[in-house]
């Protein structure tokens, strides 16, 4: 088993190059009670999805959309695995487990099922190499509501307590909307003076 910071190449050719993101490690899917379990990687359907470490195979399933396949502690979703493997074969890292199914792309766990390690997110530092995120998160909507309400001030005067209302998201890239969906770790505020050169 590899320790936790121990960084991995990316689980398609070439496997030492960024690839681009679609969903990242613990987004919100906002109309379902779900937070995202790994990392997204576009791969057309059919594309080799690639062992990005070696280790012994302890579980699969071909079927459905979520079909997947273990290799140690990562597990390759909407993957079909190579059907030549069965659970306790050995692989070494850059063999092909499985190919990608009509989701055409790879949603990579970093730990959880039957790893024996909790989930991590396989952006972190020392986790897939190389990887630069150039992206700044965005805020397109902030606003000033009374205390405890839904209403907003009624003029662009603020006192007494203030509840803040913010909207933000991170992207991966600006490629498609899918792209622009990704959650947002942690957001902080200040206020400032009028002329915004102190903080009260």
């Amino acid at each position: 088993a590899l320790p936790v910071w121990a960084a991995f190449p990316w689980p398609l050719a070439p496997t030492n190059v960024q690839h681009r993101v679609s969903a990242t490690f613990d987004e919100c899917r906002a109309d379902r009670d779900h937070f995202h379990s790994g990392t997204d990687i576009p791969l057309a359907q059919g594309g080799a999805a690639l062992s990005i470490a070696a280790g012994q195979v302890t579980g699969f399933d071909p079927n459905g959309i979520n079909s997947w396949i273990r290799v140690g502690r990562y597990a390759y979703v909407h993957t079909v695995p190579d059907p030549a493997l069965n659970v306790g074969d050995f692989i070494s890292e850059g063999a092909v487990v499985g190919w990608t199914n009509d989701q055409n792309h790879i949603h990579l766990n970093d730990g959880g099922g039957a790893s024996g390690y909790a989930y991590a997110n396989s952006l972190r530092e020392g986790g897939l190499s190389p990887f630069a995120d150039p992206y700044h998160p965005r805020s397109p909507v902030i606003s000033f509501r009374l205390d405890g309400t839904a209403t907003r001030f009624p003029t662009n005067q603020l006192s007494g307590r203030v509840d803040i209302w913010a909207q933000a998201a991170d992207t991966t890239d600006l490629e498609s909307t899918i792209d622009m969906n990704n959650g947002v770790y942690k957001i902080g505020w200040a206020l400032y003076s009028a002329d915004t050169a102190t903080v009260p």
